[in-house]
């Protein structure tokens, strides 16, 4: 830990290789992705203007977003991909498994939980 002169602890920097401030292995997916776009982009025969004025971005905003210039957001990514005929899917990585009611409290009735509240 490095100390501030406040005497707060600041934590140490992430060893982990860097793009801009996402992993290196983030950005190589993303990178990756924004590839597909452009192949797609350019099969529908669309130029860079075109996607900008069918997706209502302001002049430019592709041909940034396609050299990493700009990143995309979620919801400008899923606009990018819906005006190219595509959508976003989440879906299962493939990790560890996760128990969503693991950590959930015991559900009670309505009248149970109004009691509760009451005291």
């Amino acid at each position: 830990m490095v100390e501030l002169d406040s005497n707060t602890p600041v934590p140490e920097a992430c060893a982990a290789d860097h793009v801009k401030s996402y992993s290196a292995a983030l950005f190589d997916q993303y990178r990756a992705l924004v590839s597909e776009l452009i192949r797609r982009r350019m099969d529908l025969g669309l130029s860079q203007d075109d996607l900008d004025a069918a997706a209502g971005w302001a002049d430019g905003y592709t041909a940034k977003a396609e050299t990493l210039a700009r990143i995309a957001k979620t919801p400008t990514l899923e606009l990018w991909l819906a005006t190219l005929g595509l959508e976003l899917v989440h879906k299962p990585s493939g990790g560890a498994e996760v128990d969503r009611f693991q950590n959930r409290p015991e559900r009670q009735d309505g009248l149970e939980a109004a009691r509760d509240l009451a005291g």
